[in-house]
C-alpha cells in the first residue's frame, strides 16, 4: 500500500471520528474516542491490514498467476525482450536502469525530517529544563507515592522552570511540579498527582508518540493535523473522566476549579510528555462537568463504534491482497478420452472445451533460429555499455552490472538460441505483446509438464522480494531458509518473522 493509499484511508477514517465525536463528545465515554484515535493512527502508520500482515505468492512464472498449459512443453524462465537489457541467470537479472526520486518525495522527505527535528529539539530543551529539578520531598507526596506504587518507579520532582505539573518518561516515568504550587493544599495535590498517575499508568507518553509520528509522516494531509490536535485533547479529557471515576463524581465541581485555577502556559507541540496545562480548558470543563456514570447503553454504542472502526480498518485493503495473493498451479492431463485441465493446484479438473471458453488461448509468436541470433547480436552491445551501471537484485541489494553478468546473460541466451535450433519454441510476442518479464518455452524432445515454482514474499520492511523458480517444492523452501537466515544475520528481519514466512510455506 502506497503512502497515498494510507494517507486517503486514514483520511477518511478521521471525518469519521470528527463527526462522531462533534455529535456524541459529552454523550460517549472518553476512552471511545481516544481509541478511536488510536485505530486512525495506526491506519495512518501500517502499510498492510492487520490480518495479513505479509504476503506469499507461490505460482508458475506467467502472467496473473493463471497458466495456460500447452499440449506438451515446460512453462519456462523469463527470456530478455527487446526493449529490455535485462537477462535472467538462475532468477531474473532486474533492470539495471532506476526510476528518479520525484519532486513529491523529495517535498515530502523534508517536511518528515523538519517535524522530526522540529519534535526532537522541543524534547531536547524540555529534558534540559527538566534535568534541573530537584527531587520533592514534601511529606504528602512522598505518603501518595507509596501507596501508588505500579511495576515502574514513579519519582516526584519540583522544578521553578515549569508553571503547570507534567509527566515525562516511559520507563522512569517523573511527576514534575511547579516549585510555587501550594504545597499545604493536599486536596490540590491529591487531584494533581492523580492525574499525572493516571497518564502514566496508560503510558499516554507512548499514546502522544504515536500521534506525532503520524504526524510527520503525512504532514501534507490538514486531516493529520486535525488528528494531532483533537487526538491529544481527548487524551486530556479521558484522564481526567479517569480522575473523576478514581475520586468519585462529587468531586467533580472542586477537580473543575483546581484545574481553572492552575497557573500554566500552553505546552505547545510536546509528544513526548503528558501535560495538566490549558489544553482546550473550556472543553475540559465543560466535559467534567458534564460527567455521568456511563450507562450499559453507551458503553455498547461505543463498543459498536470501535468494532466497526477497527473492521474497517482490518478490511480496508483486503481486495488488494486478495489479488496479490492468489496461488494457482495449472495441471494439464491426457486421458483416453480427451484433456483435461486445472488451475488449482490439481484439487479440480475440467474439460479441453470448458477450459478454452473459460481462459482463451493465448496468441504466441515464437522466436525463429534467425531472429534470436539477430536480436542476440544485437543486444551483446547492449548489455556491454551497462558494465558499470548499479542496479538491485533480487534481495533489494545495489550490485554492479560487470562483465560476469554480460557473460551469464550470453551464455544462458547462447543456449536458448541453441535450444532452438533443435526444435524447442520460445515465445517472442504474448497476444501481440514483446514482455520481457514472461515468457513461453515448449521443448518438443519432453511431453511431461515441468512445474516451476515462483516465490514471491513480502519481506519485514514491506518490500517484495522475488526468490526466483524452483523446480521442486524443497527447493523453493530451501532457497526462503536461506534468505531469511541471511537477513536474520544483517538484522533485517526478526527469527519470529522468518519463522512465520516458513510456516505459511510448508
Amino acid at each position: 500500500m502506497s503512502l497515498f493509499q494510507m494517507s486517503l484511508g486514514g483520511g477518511v477514517l478521521i471525518l469519521f471520528i470528527v463527526v462522531v465525536r462533534a455529535l456524541a463528545i459529552h454523550r460517549l465515554p472518553k476512552t471511545t474516542f481516544l481509541i478511536l484515535w488510536l485505530i486512525a493512527a495506526l491506519r495512518l502508520l501500517l502499510p498492510f491490514s492487520i490480518p495479513l500482515p505479509f504476503n506469499i505468492h507461490i505460482g508458475l512464472d506467467i502472467f496473473s498467476g493463471i497458466v495456460q498449459e500447452l499440449p506438451s512443453g515446460n512453462i519456462g524462465s523469463p527470456l530478455p525482450g527487446k526493449n529490455l537489457p535485462s537477462y535472467d541467470v538462475g532468477t531474473a537479472v532486474p533492470n539495471p536502469t532506476t526510476e528518479p526520486i520525484s519532486a513529491f518525495e523529495i517535498l515530502w522527505l523534508v517536511g518528515v525530517l523538519l517535524l522530526a527535528l522540529y519534535f526532537s529539539i522541543s524534547y531536547l530543551r524540555s529534558m534540559r529544563k527538566f534535568r534541573m529539578s530537584i527531587p520533592d520531598n514534601t511529606p504528602y507526596i512522598r505518603e501518595w507515592l507509596t501507596t501508588h506504587q505500579i511495576t515502574r518507579s514513579i519519582e516526584a520532582r519540583s522544578s521553578d522552570l515549569i508553571s503547570s505539573p507534567l509527566t515525562y518518561g516511559i520507563l522512569h516515568p517523573v511527576i514534575l511540579l511547579p516549585k510555587k504550587l501550594d504545597r499545604n493544599d493536599q486536596a490540590a495535590l491529591k487531584y494533581v498527582l492523580t492525574h499525572e498517575y493516571v497518564h502514566i499508568r496508560r503510558f499516554d507518553a507512548i499514546t502522544k508518540l504515536l500521534f506525532a509520528a503520524v504526524l510527520c509522516i503525512h504532514w501534507f494531509n490538514p486531516l493529520a493535523w486535525v488528528l494531532y490536535v483533537l487526538a491529544n485533547r481527548d487524551v486530556e479529557l479521558s484522564c481526567d473522566a479517569w480522575v473523576i471515576r478514581m475520586m468519585g463524581a462529587k468531586n467533580r465541581s472542586s477537580y473543575a476549579l483546581m484545574l481553572i485555577k492552575m497557573e500554566e502556559r500552553r505546552s505547545g507541540m510536546s509528544a513526548l510528555y503528558s501535560h495538566f496545562g490549558k489544553n482546550a480548558i473550556s472543553e475540559r470543563i465543560e466535559a467534567i462537568m458534564k460527567f455521568k456514570k456511563t450507562s450499559i447503553i453507551t458503553c455498547a454504542l461505543a463498543l459498536v463504534l470501535v468494532v466497526g472502526a477497527t473492521t474497517a480498518f482490518a478490511s480496508s485493503d483486503v481486495n488488494h491482497e486478495n489479488t496479490d495473493t492468489a496461488q494457482f498451479v495449472g495441471y494439464t492431463r491426457n486421458l483416453g478420452n480427451g484433456t483435461e485441465h486445472s488451475v488449482d493446484n490439481g484439487e479440480t479438473w475440467i474439460s479441453e472445451e470448458k477450459y478454452n471458453e473459460l481462459y482463451p488461448q493465448l496468441d504466441i509468436v515464437y522466436w525463429t533460429y534467425e531472429e534470436y541470433k539477430e536480436y542476440l547480436e544485437e543486444q551483446i552491445p547492449v548489455w556491454q555499455s551497462l558494465i558499470g551501471v548499479k542496479y538491485k537484485n533480487v534481495k533489494g541489494e545495489w550490485v554492479e552490472w560487470t562483465q560476469e553478468t554480460v557473460d551469464q546473460c550470453i551464455a544462458q541466451a547462447e543456449e536458448e538460441l541453441e535450444a532452438i535450433k533443435n526444435g524447442a519454441l520460445v515465445s517472442r510476442t504474448i497476444d501481440g505483446v514483446n514482455d520481457p518479464n514472461f515468457s513461453i518455452t515448449i521443448n518438443n524432445l519432453n511431453s511431461d509438464v515441468d512445474v516451476t515454482y515462483t516465490t514471491t514474499i513480502i519481506d519485514q520492511k514491506g518490500q517484495e522480494i522475488n526468490l526466483g523458480s524452483f523446480a521442486t517444492e524443497e527447493e523453493r523452501l530451501t532457497a526462503v531458509q536461506d534468505y531469511c537466515d541471511e537477513q536474520i544475520r544483517l538484522g533485517n528481519m526478526t527469527k519470529e518473522y522468518a519463522e512465520n514466512l516458513i510456516n505459511d510455506l510448508q
